[in-house]
């Protein structure tokens, strides 16, 4: 799959010349937290990662710091994160990686990875 997707962004499409010279296509995929799996979307154009709150509380998380972001969404409001998780072990495709994690009390998404 890596391919394919790293395939589709080398190479310009010549059929269609309204295509701008960047990609950023989110795409979903299944990884692996605490030996759960969750669909995420992971999003190059998204500058942070974001987790649920029901996800935290799910897993028995706990946020470690305070947020300074402030976050805009799609549908207009700022949304300030619930806070921050550090080094959150996230697994895909039995690769294991950690990342720092904004939690968001949002229903529309479980997880987010961004190009942080």
């Amino acid at each position: 799959m890596q391919t394919a997707i790293e395939t589709y962004f080398a190479e310009p499409s010549s059929n269609n010349s309204t295509q701008p010279s960047t990609y950023t296509t989110p795409v979903k995929c299944n990884i692996k937290i605490r030996n759960k799996f969750y669909s995420a979307i992971i999003d190059s154009s998204a500058s942070i990662s974001m987790i649920s709150y029901q996800i935290v509380k799910e897993l028995g998380l706990k946020i470690d710091t305070c947020s300074s972001s402030l976050i805009v969404s799609a549908t207009g409001p700022s949304i300030r994160p619930l806070g921050i998780i550090k080094d959150l072990l996230i697994e895909i495709e039995g690769i294991t990686i950690p990342i720092d994690i904004e939690v968001m009390d949002a229903t529309s998404y479980s997880l987010l990875l961004g190009n942080d």
